[in-house]
């Protein structure tokens, strides 16, 4: 059995990165005599972490590890949880509808925080669209305020079981509706559907049913809300704020990828 699988690693799963390290230091600089005595962690000032410090470092006494593995080990845990603890910073949960748990954000707060720290690029991808002048008023707002920001959205324009029109009346439609009904600003973004979905064929049929936000390939906003009001306060929608730029670049990859191959195709506005 490995060295590992013999301490009570459970116990670090309630340690901050910090207060793991703080018992590296006290195993090398010998402030903590090895066997490790409870009375001497108590003096230590660790009375938030003692059950779990002292269960970790009970356990390695009795797995036989020296005092120099231990507080190797230690240290190889505090780095792995620092770098847990920096993507938990930027990787929140986000929701929408009754919220019995105050640190859970509420989406049209996280949507609003992503569209306004925005500077360069803004892509958005989402399936149904309503009352597009009240949900998109931000981000007319910030086109208006930042010219040169490039705005991107990427939308379903389906085909009813009935509608045998050609296509491109279709996307006619939809761009009108979008033009006159959705859009709350004067200048225009980019405007992409995916063509199959428009196949008379229905076995052929695809949906865009993505809902994704991607501000400057730093911040990516993914989840289950449409862009709605309902979505956005009533419904009940999950989803994911996440500041991780390799994500974020990622997502906006893979979607001009469906551009440049042309499955996203863009509606004339």
């Amino acid at each position: 059995m490995g060295l590992l699988q013999r301490w009570p690693i459970g116990h670090f799963m309630k340690m901050t990165a910090q207060a793991i390290s703080y018992v590296a230091d006290l195993i090398e600089s010998g402030r903590l005599s090895w066997p490790p005595k409870l009375g001497e962690l108590q003096s230590q000032g660790l009375s938030g972490h003692l059950d779990e410090c002292w269960g970790i470092l009970a356990g390695a006494a009795k797995a036989e590890s020296s005092a120099r593995t231990a507080a190797w080990l230690f240290r190889q845990i505090a780095a792995e949880r620092a770098a847990q603890e920096v993507v938990a910073s930027r990787v929140q949960p986000v929701v929408s509808g009754p919220r019995f748990m105050s640190e859970l954000r509420q989406t049209d707060g996280a949507f609003r925080e992503i569209i306004e720290e925005a500077k360069h690029s803004i892509l958005i991808v989402g399936f149904a669209i309503h009352n597009g002048k009240n949900v998109l008023s931000g981000l007319a707002d910030r086109m208006r305020i930042l010219p040169a920001l490039e705005v991107v959205l990427c939308l379903d324009i389906s085909r009813s079981p009935s509608d045998t029109s050609d296509d491109q009346a279709i996307i006619a439609r939809f761009a009108e509706r979008f033009r006159t009904r959705e859009w709350p600003g004067g200048r225009f973004p980019k405007l992409y559907f995916d063509h199959r979905s428009l196949a008379l064929d229905f076995s052929a049929r695809s949906s865009l049913h993505a809902k994704v936000i991607v501000a400057d390939n730093t911040h990516v906003l993914i989840g289950s809300a449409n862009l709605t009001d309902a979505a956005f306060s009533r419904n009940i929608e999950i989803g994911a704020s996440i500041a991780l730029p390799h994500v974020a670049a990622s997502i906006r990859t893979h979607i001009e990828s469906l551009v440049r191959e042309n499955v996203l195709r863009q509606v004339p506005l």
